[in-house]
């Protein structure tokens, strides 16, 4: 690495892949109706995360600026989660139209193909050094976060281990995944009315800001 902000970052993309590819697993793990179709978009998961792993090792070992390794990055990273999320999608609603889903049962993982779809909408649309790009990454990772959680309720299924509060524990995916779409959207309008990421600068002049 050649600054301090490179320094950074080739953690910070080690973190990326490693949470990219939990959200890939986890949506796999606590989908209805695995079949051996998902043989190849396993495959292609697996190859893309390799290669996103190799780009970030290749920055950190050599001279080359991160300008050069970002496409290859960020195309091994995309093409693999994009594909998962079409995937489950296209078999929740199969699933949904043959013989219908309790949403209780499926609420984490639709809610987190809810935030990763709008977060990966807002990265498309553009971003600036705004508040735009904190609304990004909390669907991103906030679509994590909420699979984790989904995947915690199956472990305790897994296990015989008993849940108290039974109606406290199903409305908790609703109440995270409602939560972080308001988040999103406020930020979302922040950003494109002009808040800047990180700063309070922007509220004097525009106090406005503050709704």
């Amino acid at each position: 690495a050649s600054d301090y902000a490179s320094l950074v970052w080739g953690g910070g993309h080690l973190l990326q892949t490693a949470n990219s590819a939990a959200l890939v697993a986890t949506w796999w793990m606590t989908a209805p109706g695995r079949t051996r179709a998902w043989g190849l978009p396993v495959q292609v998961s697996f190859i893309g995360f390799v290669i996103a792993l190799a780009a970030v090792e290749l920055f950190s070992v050599t001279s080359l600026p991160w300008d050069f390794f970002a496409p290859v990055f960020w195309a091994s990273l995309a093409v693999p989660v994009v594909t998962a999320w079409l995937v489950t999608a296209l078999i929740l609603y199969r699933r949904h139209k043959d013989t219908g889903l309790p949403l209780d049962e499926v609420s984490p993982l639709l809610f987190s193909l809810a935030l990763y779809g709008v977060g990966g909408l807002i990265a498309l649309t553009g971003m600036e050094n705004d508040t735009r790009v904190t609304a990004h990454y909390h669907g991103v990772v906030g679509a994590v976060t909420i699979m984790f959680m989904g995947l915690t309720y199956r472990l305790f299924s897994w296990l015989g281990v008993g849940i108290q509060w039974k109606r406290v524990f199903r409305l908790q995916p609703y109440v995270y995944g409602c939560g972080l779409l308001l988040l999103i959207a406020g930020m979302f309008w922040a950003g494109e009315v002009g808040a800047t990421r990180k700063t309070f600068e922007a509220i004097p002049k525009d106090p406005a800001l503050l709704a």
